[in-house]
């Protein structure tokens, strides 16, 4: 029971990192790198 609600848990973090991380690397590629190499604790923060 435990193990499971373990794998579910590590699932959803992945799975809300991936959805969190994709789109605007998708359609903002070089706004985002430069945004984030400026300022790497705005965006880090929220994930």
């Amino acid at each position: 029971m435990l193990l499971v609600a373990l794998t579910a848990f590590a699932a959803i973090l992945v799975g809300a990192g991936i959805v969190a991380s994709l789109p605007p690397m998708v359609s903002q590629p070089v706004p985002v790198r430069v945004s984030d190499r400026r300022h790497p604790g705005h965006l880090s923060h929220r994930g």
